[in-house]
């Protein structure tokens, strides 16, 4: 059984690398679907129809951008954790409400929200390559 220092470290390490992967897809996408230029701060009116009006290419990268950064994140959490889950868990979750936050903040299109189910699972299959790994020999 993990130690709750394994768990609590697990989680912040999955967590990191689950936004830092979200975040680098994310700048891809902005990279080949630029958003209209802009000299001031979009308003949120504005965000909004951006949103709305993204391409489906922009779309797709977003959805794998947080398949990529659940299953990398649950991944890793669990590597570190192993036998525990607990921190896929804490992943999945953790993206999922800041999901949530984030399409409450800013309307979204209906399909964005169908985006939230994709976090748990992915977390939890990062965990389940994880929980097949050997684990390492440990020295005394």
């Amino acid at each position: 059984m993990a130690s709750n220092s394994k768990k609590i470290a697990g989680s912040i390490a999955g967590l990191i690398t689950a936004l830092v992967l979200i975040m680098l897809l994310e700048r891809l996408s902005g990279t080949l679907y630029p958003p209209p230029a802009a000299t001031r701060q979009p308003t949120i009116e504005e965000l909004e129809l951006f949103i709305a009006s993204a391409p489906f290419g922009a779309v797709a990268l977003l959805l794998l951008s947080y398949l990529t950064g659940a299953f990398a994140g649950g991944f890793v959490g669990t590597l570190l954790a192993r036998p525990s889950w607990v921190p896929a868990l804490v992943v999945g979750l953790f993206l999922t409400m800041g999901s949530v936050v984030n399409l409450l903040m800013v309307k979204h299109p209906a399909g964005y929200w169908a985006m939230l189910a994709i976090y748990l699972p992915g977390a939890l299959a990062g965990a389940k390559l994880a929980m097949k790994k050997p684990a390492p020999v440990e020295q005394m």
